[in-house]
């Protein structure tokens, strides 16, 4: 598969300076170790096309509305404040970096929602053992015009900083500045020979719940880290780093750092130890490519309705599977109901793994995220083994049903048990199911629950 990275990190020759080109780099890195063919595609240059079958969208202060032909992703790493609905909704998956976000959105009518947290590059931030070669308390930041909080309270606990960033001169603060820019390469051996960092958040990345990458890259290199604080941040770091939330706190968070440093840093790597595996680019990878994947077969697939994935819902198909198992229970069948599930998606799956009563297969036409790959003749499957038979709508059917409507039917019919059902789309109903008992059922909800019917004696 090939994916284009559209990274908001503007082309020109500061490029490389923007954190967003080398968090781009390092997503593109761990995809390709999957099997990715990765390009990137920076700003403003976000309308070319190489081909690629993907899209993902680093979501920073940039808006972007990904062709309707490709699988896109968006993954929301910074400025969370800015989001709009009518902005994701075009994309086939939104990644949040906080579960506070994700539950704020989760609910919201089209949308595929799920948590992907800022990670860490461990191929380069990574801790050396060398602890005792450490020194000083540093913070890497650029002012953007305001005085940081967290550096206006080290001040006033006379605590020596080495700032590494630009800008500060004007807030008065230049005496603290030890060089105006470190390059990326030199960072992970930076914090390396740090013993405290100090760190903290933009209002709004705090008010979501968003965690910046300073923490991962500083716990991966087995570096202590004094930050601000939020509720998402505790849950995650617990009492493995250092908070503060005012000059009190923050007094107090530097004198258990003088007085039982030990600690402090034992803490920092204990929790890297147990966190690590999960907030590397090579995880968020992997999560990506997943979900990449399997939906990416599945739209290749001829089962693939574009038309219906966008309002599909669980629903009205939860309430005929209901009716459909107390239709057999009512029957005789007493073992767990044997359901084939043909041209599965996400809603109909889930509702047919939330019924307990049913033993599940799924199957489908082509290559897709099934059980058993199927053709027209269905002769891999048994006869007469089914109790129901589960088509959602796809406006492939008929397609692949042809002109052979009721040998189709006939097929289908011959999989089923004596009592079997099968529950259709009604649109679909009354062409592929002419004959059936329930067909002329009402007709005005989606699903139809029909029954071929028995030979004359």
């Amino acid at each position: 598969m090939k994916i284009a990275i559209k990274n908001p990190a503007p082309i020109g020759p500061n490029l490389e300076k923007w954190g967003d080109y080398h968090f781009g780099l390092a997503l593109a890195k761990s995809l390709e170790k999957l099997g990715a063919t990765v390009v990137q595609h920076f700003w403003p240059n976000w309308d070319d096309d190489d081909g690629e079958d993907m899209v993902i969208l680093l979501r920073g202060k940039r808006s972007y509305t990904p062709p309707p032909s490709k699988l896109s992703l968006i993954w929301i790493i910074s400025h969370p404040g800015t989001i709009k609905y009518d902005e994701i909704s075009k994309f086939d998956m939104v990644y949040v970096a906080s579960e506070t976000h994700y539950k704020a959105i989760r609910s919201l009518p089209g949308l595929t929602v799920d948590v992907a947290r800022q990670c860490t590059d461990t191929s380069v931030f990574f801790a050396d053992g060398q602890d005792k070669l450490r020194r000083d308390v540093s913070f890497v930041a650029n002012s953007r015009g305001v005085r940081r909080e967290v550096l206006s309270w080290a001040v006033g606990a006379g605590t020596p900083v080495h700032v590494v960033g630009r800008h500060w001169g004007n807030l008065g603060l230049g005496h603290l500045v030890k060089s105006q820019y470190i390059d990326n390469d030199a960072l992970p051996g930076f914090y390396r020979r740090t013993r405290l960092t100090l760190n903290d958040h933009w209002s709004d990345m705090a008010h979501f719940g968003y965690i910046n990458n300073r923490i991962f890259d500083c716990l991966a290199c087995g570096t202590p880290i004094l930050t601000d604080e939020f509720s998402e941040l505790r849950t995650v770091c617990g009492d493995g780093i250092l908070y503060a939330s005012d000059m009190d706190s923050f007094g107090a968070a530097i004198e258990e750092y003088l007085l039982d440093y030990p600690s402090v840093l034992g803490r920092a790597q204990q929790l890297w130890q147990r966190i690590g595996a999960n907030y590397s680019f090579d995880a968020r990878a992997a999560q990506i490519w997943d979900w990449a994947t399997t939906t990416h077969s599945l739209r290749n697939s001829l089962c693939y309705d574009a038309g219906g994935v966008r309002t599909a819902s669980s629903e009205p198909l939860t309430s005929i599977i209901g009716k459909a198992v107390d239709a057999l229970r009512k029957a005789g069948v007493t073992r767990e109901v044997q359901t084939l599930h043909l041209c599965p998606t996400p809603w109909g799956t889930s509702s047919l793994f939330a019924n307990k009563e049913i033993s599940y297969l799924s199957g489908g036409f082509g290559r897709g995220p099934w059980h058993v790959l199927m053709d027209s003749q269905m002769g891999g499957l048994a006869d007469k083994h089914f109790d129901m038979i589960v088509i959602e709508p796809t406006d492939n059917l008929a397609e692949l049903v042809g002109q052979d409507q009721v040998g189709f039917a006939k097929r289908l019919a011959s999989k089923l048990n004596k009592d079997g059902v099968v529950i259709a789309p009604s649109a679909q109903a009354k062409t592929l199911f002419t004959g059936w008992k329930g067909v002329k059922a009402d007709m005005a909800t989606p699903f139809a629950l029909l029954q071929p019917k028995a030979p004359k004696a």
